[in-house]
């Protein structure tokens, strides 16, 4: 089983659309999927489950907020991920999803405050509360390999403690980014954030025996919501993925047009745009073959 967490700093480049068209086409394949929204705005979640539907049977009992709150309680009884799994047959596959709820919000406040706990005089103690607080995703996620192939987490454009969790959980990190100024360079923040923060995260396992050092790897940059003239990005966006490249990130070969008219209408149908049927749309045919193409050069990537 892999896990990749979907993440950048700055919000509306795409990382939901991503998560849930490779979701899809990776269960197309055959493959056993699950996605985790752990972004409190839910919308991974409300691109698969209406939201009408999700109020009267899964926002009270089944969302990732009541894996979080017995924790914070302090209840000896903790409630398993794997009973807020919901099953969703779509486009003729089944893909799994653990919804976000927006109290995530109040509980990454909370998990933050309970780092307060570690003893500094007691390097021990002190490293036991903060790798229990970034290891709860971690230690409950292993419990699903034999079920999965791939783990999906939708991550909120931040760095606060549920998405450290999430990088905790994961073998990599995937960067869906436009190509501007102010994207590339939040992608420049969070993999030298994400590096201090694994050599933290590492410098307290070496004062404990039972938690090991991690070691998330940055799967690629995908580039997002492009413009496209004469089959090539138009020049403006090609300056900063030649600059990503230049910096020695990893890129996708394969870049993610911008199209309003293709990706706004799927969270009404509850259905992703890879598995839309308007082929008669010459754009859309485009934006399905991208994601396709995508698809399949993150499975060769990721190794599944």
């Amino acid at each position: 089983m892999k896990v990749v967490s979907v993440m950048n700093y700055k919000g509306g480049v795409g990382k939901t659309t991503i998560t849930s068209n490779l979701a899809a086409h990776i269960a197309s394949r055959g493959k056993r999927v699950l996605m985790v929204d752990i972004d409190p705005q839910t919308n991974l979640t409300f691109s698969f489950i209406d939201h009408a539907v999700w109020e009267e049977q899964y926002a009270e009992g089944k969302t990732l907020k009541n894996f979080f709150r017995p924790i914070l309680d302090g209840s000896k009884k903790r409630i398993p991920l794997s009973s807020l799994i919901i099953s969703l047959p779509v486009g003729g596959v089944n893909i799994d999803i653990i919804s976000s709820h927006l109290d995530l919000i109040d509980i990454d406040t909370q998990l933050a405050a309970n780092l307060g706990g570690g003893n500094l005089m007691n390097p021990k103690y002190s490293a036991n509360v903060y790798l229990d607080v970034h290891n709860y995703l971690h230690d409950d996620i292993k419990t699903l390999k034999e079920r999965y192939d791939l783990i999906l987490i939708d991550c909120a454009p931040n760095f606060n403690i549920v998405t450290k969790n999430a990088l905790v959980a994961s073998n990599h990190y995937l960067v869906p980014s436009k190509m501007d100024y102010l994207s590339t360079f939040g992608v420049e923040q969070l993999n030298r954030n994400i590096k201090k923060f694994t050599e933290q995260y590492n410098e307290y396992t070496k004062n404990t025996d039972d938690k090991m050092a991690i070691t998330p790897t940055i799967l690629g940059v995908v580039a997002t919501m492009v413009g496209i003239r004469d089959n090539a990005l138009i020049n403006a966006n090609q300056l900063y993925r030649n600059k990503l490249k230049g910096l020695k990130f990893k890129i996708f070969d394969t870049y993610l047009r911008e199209s309003k008219a293709c990706y706004s209408g799927a969270p009404l149908n509850n259905v992703p745009v890879i598995f839309s049927s308007e082929k008669s749309d010459r754009t859309l045919a485009k934006v399905i073959e991208e994601l396709r193409s995508f698809g399949d050069e993150f499975m060769k990537k990721v190794g599944i």
